[in-house]
């Protein structure tokens, strides 16, 4: 469970590779939209995407201080910014929701479900959508 612009957000624990102060970004020769720049993590090139701005959220001084790094479908790796990391919940299937239609102004596909932690809502991330 992590923190992005006051939103509480999570991400299978199986799909976490790392969470970590984030290197130097090294800069692309072609600009890709939302991506911020490229780090290593565990020998893979990784592109570390603006998550704020994909999610439409408000945007924080040290864009890329922490960052979450998630292991994608095709084995490869894909790093969001966040604000911090908050810990692990243990999730049962059954506090497992369906997404709701409108979530703000969350694009849908990057969410793949809503887990209820103590009072709080908790956006699961599908990494696969970055």
């Amino acid at each position: 469970i992590f923190t992005l612009g006051g939103q509480a957000f999570g991400i299978e624990s199986m799909k976490v590779v790392s969470i970590m102060r984030s290197p130097a970004l090294k800069t692309l020769e072609v600009l890709e939209p939302n991506v911020l720049g490229m780090i290593t993590v565990q020998g893979k090139e990784t592109r570390v995407f603006d998550a704020y701005s994909i999610l439409h959220l408000p945007p924080v001084s040290n864009l890329t201080e922490n960052v979450v790094a998630m292991s994608l479908s095709d084995g490869s790796i894909a790093a969001i910014p966040i604000d911090h990391a908050d810990g692990i919940v243990d999730a049962e299937d059954r506090e497992m929701n369906l997404v709701p239609e409108i979530i703000n102004n969350v694009p849908i596909h990057y969410i793949s479900g809503i887990v209820s932690h103590q009072g709080k809502l908790i956006l699961l991330l599908n990494p696969d959508a970055f």
